[in-house]
């Protein structure tokens, strides 16, 4: 029988929305709450009942709701849409042998119809990958998730739960047979293996995640938000609240300040009245509770090993704020005393040293503004146009001021032997993360970092310590740097041989392909954002090379056809994001915006078609290709390959 998980609404507490006061006067601004509800079929009586935020997923919930309905009682079906067809939602209805009564999701390709009586783990689809993104390790997801109540007129102890939303209530048919698990077809065997094509499958589920909440209401005036796909207040405060009666009978609800910011109130004229005292933030600064940028992350079943990525979207210049920084974590953010924190070289050394934070601190310091990207930035874009916006496209690079002591300083302070070839750099963190650095860059560039963008390493930047290594691929820079051994080879790593490595066409595997090739994208107008008319914008991106400096960017309205050639925005260092602007006036019609960029070696950013015509089709690291975006007469904005 079904059960359906609640689809998310938005409701109005109170206010016109910060968007039309700026434009029209002020006035209060619009709360939102979203609910999760599981509702029984014959009674329509709540059984399970989840408040979240709007950054919470719907799948996420799923098996929270169940578990909170006693383990003892029985559940026969469960009904849900399409947003439910995750692994995670499958494995907790299965867990309690009911039917999971979901249809594919969008853009999925059915296998063979199954029988979904009893329906266990254990059963084969569910040891070929499915697509949707897993999020069972979030905090709403307990296991294992139970449900169910004893309804007369049924099978004993046969829970039948469906869901509602503010606008309808649905009775689901009871069905006995359901698809099979579902697969993407725009990721195939022969270039994504099965850990690659978790992960693309996974950013398409996330990203359309947050894009929903981009839909659930918009202004009707000229001025609307539309045109820009960053995350907006009402996108993180808005969601469903059809019990917001239950939630709000003690009064009017407290407004929620997106993360990082603090909520007060919005003075009618801030000229008649006194502002807020200084330090009333407590000493250390919030940013606006009207900016909300904020990073996603990818949702894998744990927690502990994830990445989020930076709404490029959203910047201003080149440097990335530390609090959007993209992350990538293998065992989860430690916490360490600076003050026992220390960092070993030894190996192939004259005289092996420890130092600690002080001693580091003590020594010459440099700064440098430099870009760390992920070499699977874009891994999801190699066959299909796949993810909408850039924050999922590009969103795996980031550049900040980082500032503390060149590598070369110690490796001469140790004295490395002449036979020396190799670093291994070795983290404090649960996954102790291992990568190994050739010798010559290691006294090139390299960087022992312990402050970024003016002040300290965030926990999940690496403090106290991590190594820079401007130019090369983000595994690299090991955070939470604990230990550097001096060798003569390579230790071939597990992320150095059956991770970051390239399958050419060959079949062999193209190791320490290290440097980051040239790479730009456009930013604005970028995918998911809407043009609202015809008339003069300022194309704008992003620029960089791990080789060098960028000495000229070039954009088409044309897809490739014509280029010209844009303005670089100073500064324009080298290994660093460089920003570039294109006045552009569009006629309505229809364009596909492009960018290719150059760096001082004379390398051009190569179309997709070129890269696959030398790396073939095995790999999914690397990609610098051309990014395309087509823009509708419409005003709408796309992820094309043109």
């Amino acid at each position: 029988m079904p059960c359906r998980a609640a689809d998310s609404t938005g409701i109005k507490v109170e206010g016109e929305g910060e968007w039309h006061a700026r434009k029209h006067g002020s006035s209060k601004r619009r709360v939102w709450r979203k609910i999760h509800l599981g509702i029984d079929e014959l009674t329509l009586e709540i059984r399970a009942v989840e408040v979240t935020g709007n950054h919470i997923g719907d799948a996420p919930v799923l098996p929270d709701l169940l578990s909170q309905i006693p383990p003892e009682q029985e559940i026969d079906s469960v009904t849900a849409d399409g947003a439910y067809d995750t692994r995670n939602c499958h494995d907790a209805i299965a867990d309690r042998g009911a039917h999971a009564v979901i249809p594919p999701r969008k853009n999925a390709k059915p296998r063979k119809t199954a029988q979904t009586t009893n329906l266990k783990p254990a059963d084969s689809r569910y040891e070929r990958g499915t697509q949707g993104g897993q999020v069972s390790g979030h905090p709403l997801s307990p296991s294992p998730a139970t449900a169910s109540t004893n309804l007369s007129g049924r099978r004993a102890g046969c829970s039948h739960i469906l869901g509602v939303t503010s606008q309808n209530m649905s009775i689901m048919v009871d069905v006995k047979d359901r698809e099979d698990d579902v697969t993407d077809d725009r990721f195939s065997s022969g270039r994504y293996g099965p850990a690659e094509r978790k992960m693309a499958e996974g950013l398409v589920a996330l990203e359309e995640q947050q894009l929903a909440l981009q839909s659930a209401e918009e202004e009707e005036c000229e001025c609307k938000e539309g045109m820009f796909n960053g995350l907006s207040r009402r996108r993180l405060l808005s969601g469903s609240a059809v019990m917001a009666g239950m939630m709000l009978t003690s009064g009017r609800a407290r407004a929620e300040a997106p993360p990082g910011a603090v909520e007060y109130s919005v003075q009618p004229d801030s000229t008649k009245e006194q502002g807020r005292l200084i330090l009333d933030d407590g000493g250390y600064g919030s940013r606006s509770q009207f900016e909300n940028a904020i990073r996603w992350r990818y949702p894998t079943a744990s927690l502990d090993s994830s990445w989020s990525m930076t709404p490029l979207a959203s910047g201003y210049g080149v440097i990335t704020p530390s609090g959007l920084h993209f992350e990538r974590h293998h065992g989860g953010i430690p916490t360490i005393d600076p003050e026992s924190h220390s960092l070993l070289v030894h190996g192939m050394v004259d005289k092996p040293m420890r130092f600690t934070m002080a001693d580091l601190k003590r020594m010459p310091s440099v700064s440098r503004t430099c870009f760390i990207e992920c070499s699977g930035n874009g891994l999801t874009e190699w066959e299909k146009p796949t993810l909408k916006t850039v924050q999922g496209t590009h969103g795996l690079t980031s550049t900040s001021e980082w500032t503390g002591v060149l590598l070369s300083t110690l490796l001469r302070e140790v004295g490395i032997q002449d036979s020396a070839a190799w670093i291994l750099a070795e983290g404090a963190d649960a996954a102790v993360m291992t990568r190994s650095v050739p010798i010559d860059k290691a006294m090139d560039d390299a960087i022992l970092a312990y402050a970024q963008n003016g002040e300290a390493l965030r926990p999940e930047q690496g403090y106290p310590l991590r190594l820079l290594l401007p130019g090369i691929e983000g595994n690299t820079h090991i955070k939470w740097l604990r230990r550097l051994d001096v060798s003569d080879k390579p230790f071939m790593t597990r992320e150095e041989t059956s991770k970051y490595t390239d399958l050419m066409p060959d079949g062999k595997a193209r190791q320490f392909s290290l440097e980051m090739d040239a790479k730009s994208v456009i930013t604005f107008p970028s995918g998911a954002m809407k043009l609202p008319r015809a008339g003069f914008y300022e194309i704008s991106g992003l620029a960089w090379s791990g080789r060098g400096t960028i000495v000229k960017v070039e954009v088409s309205i044309d897809g490739g056809k014509t280029w010209a050639e844009a303005a670089l925005q100073a500064p324009v260092l080298s290994k660093c994001h460089t920003r570039f602007r294109l006045p552009w006036v569009w006629d309505g019609q229809e364009a596909v915006l492009q960018s290719r960029c150059t760096d001082d070696t004379g390398y051009t950013q190569p179309v997709l078609s070129e890269l696959v015509a030398v790396r073939g089709t095995k790999s999914v690291y690397h990609l610098n290709a051309i990014q395309s975006w087509h823009v509708a007469p419409s005003g709408e904005v796309t992820n094309v390959h043109a």
